[in-house]
């Protein structure tokens, strides 16, 4: 992640990149836990069948919102969406290619697209 984060000052990131940015290092158990839920995409669906970082968002809701007691919960941006998927794909080279995304309208400091 340092490197990631070491190139993110090189360049101009816009304001919804430095949200992500933010809010990820803020509340690391979101990323570590989409990881996880990737894996377990990819070991029950071993053909390299994509998934859309949508599904494992909304279970990470679903999750957070009922297995959660915690009076500060916090509030999963649809935004950080696009950022998580790429940032998965960089950082975890076992899920490279599991998710679909999309041209970029500005380029992230993650992943070349």
């Amino acid at each position: 992640m340092e490197a990631i984060q070491s190139e993110m000052s090189l360049t101009t990131e816009s304001k919804s990149e430095q949200a992500f940015w933010k809010f990820h290092e803020a509340n690391p158990t979101v990323y570590e836990t989409l990881v996880r839920y990737a894996r377990e995409w990819k070991r029950y669906n071993p053909i390299s069948k994509p998934v859309g970082i949508d599904l494992l968002y909304a279970r990470i809701r679903w999750d957070f919102s009922v297995a959660t007691t915690t009076p500060n919960k916090f509030k999963l941006s649809n935004n950080h969406k696009p950022y998580y998927a790429r940032l998965i794909m960089v950082k975890e080279p076992q899920l490279k290619g599991i998710f679909v995304t999309k041209k970029q309208k500005f380029q992230s400091t993650i992943g070349g697209e």
